[in-house]
């Protein structure tokens, strides 16, 4: 018998949490015996560990099916840029606009 803690097969009970399983990858890091372990090594071991758990957090938690790629992300930069210069070009025109009705006030 599982307590109502422990997750298992059927429906959850309402105010529960949901559990997630998250695997982590480790791996093991091999430097050469003459090779110092300096400062940037331990950096980009740390960054590329971090990436890792990272991703695979993602991974769990949106699925596959549902994972952001370069292009995705390249999408999605493209669109914002676009709304960005459509903003800016309707701030110009307005600007214009104001302009242009001052100086007919100011001309009569």
């Amino acid at each position: 018998m599982m307590s109502p803690r422990q997750t298992g097969p059927g429906v959850p009970h309402a105010g529960q949490p949901r559990a997630i399983d998250v695997e982590f990858a480790v791996t093991a890091i091999r430097t050469a015996p003459t090779e110092p372990v300096g400062f940037a090594n331990v950096s980009r071991a740390l960054v590329s560990a971090a990436a890792d758990l990272v991703v695979g957090v993602q991974r769990r938690v949106v699925g596959d099916a549902n994972m952001r790629t370069a292009r995705d992300n390249a999408w999605a930069a493209t669109l914002e840029n676009r709304a960005q210069h459509e903003a800016q070009a309707e701030l110009t025109r307005e600007v214009a606009a104001l302009v242009a009705r001052r100086r007919l006030v100011s001309a009569r």
